[in-house]
């Protein structure tokens, strides 16, 4: 483990890069060492964001489940890709985690309601790391059986009656694709989802079929 010793914001939008001098005591070298390192993050949702897994059990209009996913334009790529519906802890709106994925799974799935169940081993678990370079970490959920809204109006970017939250202006390219188990695998395989999508789609499977609901 490094002593952070300097730490400065070089940049600060969306994302905040930090600008990050590290000493480190290496074997065999004579005195502490000290690297600069470029750190990405966002402060102002305390590093943490939450993605959220929306299964559709099979029922008697559903004879195969089916999953949920979004497909947006990827700025780092240039190109459309999928996620699941995912977004950042906001400590002025959301009690916990569970709010995260219920108020991204009506903005960017269209979708409400079902069971939420968090899928890490423990309460107090810091989430997983985004990347090597990030500081983020992101926390995953399953929801069981959401439903699509209907109806109703929108009123200051808050959901009104049965109408799901306007999304936010650079997510106008979202659409929204309700795919089978087969063809989620297809696309976990295919290199264009994004990591934090394939480590939750991976768990929820993994706790969905330990639930026999498969």
């Amino acid at each position: 483990m490094g002593r952070i010793v300097r730490e400065d914001v070089a940049h600060q939008r969306y994302l905040t890069v930090f600008d990050r001098e590290v000493e480190f005591d290496i074997p065999g070298e004579s005195a502490p060492t000290r690297i600069n390192y470029d750190i990405v993050g966002h402060p102002r949702s305390r590093f943490q964001f939450s993605v959220v897994f929306p299964f559709h059990p099979r029922d008697a209009s559903n004879p195969l489940p089916t999953v949920t996913l979004i497909r947006e334009y990827m700025q780092g790529s240039n190109a459309m890709g999928y996620s699941l519906p995912t977004g950042s802890f906001d400590p002025k709106k959301h009690a916990n985690f569970a709010d995260v994925a219920v108020d991204e799974l009506a903005e960017e799935a269209r979708l409400r309601g079902g069971v939420m169940t968090s899928l890490l081993p423990r309460e107090d678990h810091p989430g997983f790391l985004e990347s090597k370079w990030c500081a983020n970490r992101f926390k995953p959920f399953v929801c069981v059986g959401p439903e699509s809204y209907e109806g109703g109006g929108v009123q200051g970017g808050a959901a009104v009656g049965d109408e799901p939250p306007k999304r936010d202006a650079e997510e106008f390219s979202i659409t929204v694709h309700r795919v089978s188990l087969e063809k989620l695998a297809e696309i976990m395989n295919g290199g264009d989802m994004t990591p934090p999508s394939v480590v939750t789609s991976h768990m929820a499977l993994a706790h969905l079929a330990k639930e026999g609901m498969l």
